[in-house]
């Protein structure tokens, strides 16, 4: 009898040893609620489309929170620094996707579509952006701490 109670002790023991050392899963914080105060700050274009920005190409767009204006500089349909201003709201469509959408100043009228903003991830560095027209049309933005000078 002595001898089963020593082995059921080790026994016991052991579970616990092998319960306790388990490797607790990581978890990932969740992704931040795409708002003005989210978003503002300076955003650089990494993915277009769904693959990487021709050589010598970029796209950067700072939003400002306060009056939810953009300045965005691109040379995409240009060889030239082009720089754009205007006007984004950021709405929820009845499934609680989050929705951006702008209007360029001077009468350039809207941005060709508006996106679906998902996956900014919990410290606010990337987020992706994807055509409310086209699933396919899929873009990945970074945050940088500040504009590039173009000369």
């Amino acid at each position: 009898m002595y001898h089963f109670f020593r082995i059921f002790a080790v026994t016991v023991v052991v579970v616990i040893a092998f319960i306790s050392c388990k490797k607790k899963p990581e978890t990932t914080p969740p992704d931040l609620p795409i708002t003005y105060a989210n978003i503002s700050g300076i955003w650089e274009l990494k993915t277009w489309k769904g693959t990487s920005l021709p050589k010598d190409s970029w796209c950067y767009i700072e939003f400002s929170r306060g009056d939810h204006t953009f300045v965005m500089h691109q040379n995409l349909d240009s060889m030239y620094d082009r720089v754009l201003t205007g006007t984004y709201t950021i709405t929820r469509d009845e499934y609680e996707n989050y929705i951006i959408k702008g209007t360029y100043d001077w009468g350039k009228g809207a941005w060709a579509n508006s996106y679906y903003v998902t996956d900014m991830v919990y410290d606010g560095s990337s987020m992706k952006w994807t055509s409310t027209n086209d699933d396919s049309d899929v873009s990945i933005y970074a945050r940088i701490e500040e504009m590039p000078k173009f000369e």
